[in-house]
């Protein structure tokens, strides 16, 4: 059986190069806190990254297991994955070239079902982007930290987050079909980076 509950809230964790983020959440899907463990990727053996991504996973599942709250993670199509990497950074889409993530994922499910800590999966949509639009600012978590609650929230069955209605010059969020086209622009600006020309006012009228 086990130890932990969903009534307590949830780590999330996002799989990065170079480091696991942690995102944590209370049993209402508020943001209660982030931090970061390294694991040395870069020029290192496959056996060597093996076992810091090992160290690295029991040191979080061993943090769920003392908070009683379960452990989400992505949810990963990695054929749809691996073919989205190809237009993004290439040292990530190395980090994520299949071996990572299932050792990974193989790992997170051991160590879970050894301490008794309840595995979620989540819905990897738009994760970073949703994390970044509602949640950074407001709780003041990193990128990544945003990007880990948002996975929290949907391992306790929060749903998919709706787009926050923007505005920025020359596109009117207006309707449903503008505001989804405006949604994908938003995230492509996003994923270019700063200097994009697309200004995002993120009005916070939902409660979450």
């Amino acid at each position: 059986m086990p130890s932990t509950s969903r009534q307590n809230g949830a780590v999330g964790i996002d799989l990065n190069d170079g480091f696991l983020q942690v995102g944590e959440v209370d049993r209402f899907g508020n943001p209660a806190g982030e931090f970061k463990v390294p694991v040395a990727m870069r020029d290192r053996t496959r056996g060597q990254i093996v076992a810091a991504l090992g160290e690295a996973v029991k040191k979080v599942v061993l943090y769920a297991k003392e908070k009683g709250k379960p452990v989400v993670i992505e949810d990963l199509d990695f054929s749809a994955k691996k073919r989205g990497l190809r237009e993004s950074n290439s040292r990530y889409a190395r980090m994520l070239s299949g071996f990572a993530y299932r050792k990974f994922r193989a790992m997170v499910e051991s160590c879970c079902s050894r301490e008794g800590v309840e595995l979620l999966r989540a819905n990897p949509f738009a994760t970073s982007v949703i994390g970044q639009l509602k949640f950074m600012a407001r709780y003041g978590l990193s990128p990544h930290g945003a990007a880990a609650c948002v996975i929290a929230r949907r391992g306790l069955g929060f749903g998919l987050e709706r787009a926050p209605e923007v505005s920025a010059p020359g596109i009117p969020p207006r309707g449903r079909a503008s505001r989804r086209g405006y949604w994908w622009q938003v995230c492509k600006s996003l994923k270019r980076g700063p200097g994009s020309g697309l200004r995002v006012d993120v009005l916070y009228a939902d409660r979450f």
